[in-house]
């Protein structure tokens, strides 16, 4: 004679060795794709850089030296550049614009470069934000105003 309690205690360890062995498939599908580096947000999004206040952000890039962007007045009307800086970071932003002004007009992109600290270096690879500010005037004479910008992306 069967034993009822024995073939219903059979039934639930093979549910169990079942369910077990597609855990443990999961949990070592995870383990590659974290091992890829694909689990790893950094890596999934795009390279960006914005910017606020008019100041449209054509183009970036973060090396082990320096942080560089090419942007064009997307005011629609001449501005006048006072300076770029770093913003949270340590760095030397060229050019450093001052007297004359220098004109951002519509359609010519500017390009700024800001260049480390020995220190502040960051390595090859490494995904990175940065913070940067550009000052202007919308007339040689007006009130300095300033606009603020992100760079994202991988050190190159």
């Amino acid at each position: 004679m069967h034993n009822i309690n024995s073939s219903k205690g059979q039934a639930a360890l093979e549910f169990l060795i079942t369910y077990g062995w597609a855990i443990m498939i999961v949990l070592v599908a995870i383990g590659a794709l974290t091992y890829v580096g694909l689990t790893n947000p950094s890596n999934l999004l795009p390279d960006k850089c914005t910017f606020g206040n008019g100041i449209v952000c054509q183009d970036s890039q973060i090396t082990t030296r320096n942080v560089s962007v090419s942007v064009i007045n997307g005011m629609g009307k001449t501005m006048y550049a006072v300076g770029a800086a770093p913003d949270g970071f340590n760095a030397i932003c060229s050019p450093s614009i001052t007297i004359p002004l220098a004109t951002l007009t519509p359609s010519t992109p500017t390009k700024i470069t800001c260049t480390f600290t020995v220190a502040d270096r960051p390595q090859l690879g490494q995904t990175k934000k940065y913070k940067l500010k550009i000052t202007y005037k919308k007339t040689t004479t007006g009130f300095t105003q300033t606009s603020f910008g992100e760079v994202y992306g991988k050190v190159q």
